[in-house]
């Protein structure tokens, strides 16, 4: 029996790309939630501390499996949103973590 995993997403939003940003977030959503994964928590950062990468957002997303994870990456419904994800984020990081 696979556990669950997380995906832990950290970004930085372009200020100027919103509709691409709502695009991709939206239809990603819909993607993520047909594969029975769960958004956690979402924090929007107000402030840069301490460190060289300034983010805009962090989330937290569980998935059933690290496998169904993997899948709706490589998925064709998730590949075509690559174009706005490129245009709506200045960097995105991707982690996983397992129990």
């Amino acid at each position: 029996m696979e556990s669950n995993c997380i995906m832990i997403v950290t970004a930085r939003i372009k200020p100027a790309e919103t509709e691409a940003l709502q695009r991709y977030v939206e239809a990603s959503q819909q993607v993520f939630k047909k594969a029975g994964a769960e958004l956690q928590q979402k924090y929007k950062i107000g402030e840069h501390f301490l460190g060289d990468d300034p983010l805009s957002v962090v989330s937290i997303t569980s998935f059933p499996s690290q496998e169904v994870l993997e899948q709706t990456f490589a998925s064709k419904a998730y590949q075509d949103l690559l174009l706005d994800r490129e245009k709506a984020f200045s960097y995105l990081n991707v982690y996983i973590s397992t129990p």
